[in-house]
């Protein structure tokens, strides 16, 4: 396993976050981050992603200074190797009043994520599970 010299001999993260990097690192899951250990933040927005997906959970957050629900469908790395989640707004606000069809999410630009109690039916005909937008795929529905 690749190391930068400052994380060699570290074990102040707990078992679960090293196991994820060391997952990532193999695997290219977390490539935005090169050789870095992700923060702890990040890798936990990422996990409560796809939680809430495989869940089939609506997922809450910030975006765009706006507060949304919902629904998704696909999280992965896009072509320009950017986590993005594919998802269906169906509560909150928009800047485009679009809702109801897939859109593409910035996950760096997303703030105060949060799986909800709330289910939520993957029926949108629209969704395509082998999307062309992402070039690696970390959990789809």
């Amino acid at each position: 396993m690749h190391t930068c010299r400052r994380d060699r001999g570290r074990s102040d993260y707990s078992p679960r976050v090293n196991e994820l990097v060391h997952f990532g690192r193999v695997h290219g899951r977390y490539a935005m981050w090169s050789s870095r250990r992700p923060s702890v933040s990040a890798m936990f927005d990422l996990d409560v992603i796809c939680q809430a997906i495989r869940a089939r959970r609506l997922l809450a957050f910030k975006y765009g200074g706006f507060h949304r629900i919902v629904a998704p469908y696909c999280h992965g790395a896009s072509q320009r190797d950017r986590e993005v989640l594919r998802g269906v707004q169906i509560g909150g606000l928009s800047r485009s009043g679009g809702f109801g069809f897939g859109k593409l999410w910035l996950v760096k630009q997303m703030s105060e994520i949060r799986m909800t109690n709330d289910p939520f039916i993957a029926d949108d005909p629209q969704y395509n599970p082998d999307d062309k937008a992402l070039l690696r795929i970390h959990c789809r529905v």
